[in-house]
């Protein structure tokens, strides 16, 4: 695409090295990739400036994101690994950690102060060494709706549009409309919507 840089993602479900899953990005002529964070960062980031690529952005772990909404050693933890992804993000050179505000579907979904003082200070973390947090849309879109009305006028804060989970995690609602102003990151995938004729959303449905 003229005057575009394609960006893959990583994964670690491929069958294969992160690292092999780089160098054929590179070989197939693509020309930025990412990761989801893990201990060799470093090591991608070493491997990117081998074959020239660039090191687009770093996926948070999200498996722990409803903590950070509850009172706890668990959210604490949570806030502690976001801190460290943003950490390695600078040391990386990466510009952009993406973060989900939340996993669950079990609901009611109810932002709780909690969760806007952790996540406030990994955004101002994240401000100090020059990191830009991008949070995703994904279930429990009242939280991504707290968290982009609380940092608004925070510069590092942005929104990672994914279309796959616009089909399914939100009902096929706009969130382009939403927050395409303060559009920092894509993830442009597909699946085929909600499986359940009653509208019950699983995560099998996010099938990427």
């Amino acid at each position: 695409m003229y005057q575009t840089t394609l960006c893959l993602g990583t994964s670690p479900s491929y069958g294969i090295s992160i690292e092999e899953q780089i160098r054929l990005f590179h070989t197939s002529g693509f020309e930025a990739f990412f990761t989801v964070w893990d201990e060799h960062v470093a090591d991608y980031r070493r491997l990117a400036d081998e074959l020239g690529l660039i090191y687009q952005s770093i996926h948070a772990p999200f498996s722990g994101a409803a903590d950070m909404w509850k009172e706890g050693e668990a959210g604490d933890a949570v806030e502690q690994l976001l801190l460290r992804c943003v950490t390695d993000c600078a040391a990386c050179g990466v510009p952009i950690l993406i973060v989900h505000p939340y996993i669950g579907f079990e609901g009611p979904y109810v932002p709780t102060s909690t969760g806007l003082d952790r996540f406030g200070r990994v955004v101002r973390a994240a401000a100090e060494v020059g990191v830009s947090i991008a949070f995703e849309n994904v279930e429990g879109e009242e939280y991504l709706s707290a968290l982009m009305e609380t940092f608004r006028q925070d510069k590092n804060v942005g929104f990672c549009w994914d279309t796959g989970h616009e089909l399914c995690y939100n009902y096929g609602k706009d969130m382009l409309s939403l927050y395409g102003d303060r559009l920092i990151a894509t993830h442009i995938n597909d699946n085929l919507g909600i499986s359940r004729k009653d509208g019950v959303i699983h995560w099998t449905d996010d099938l990427h």
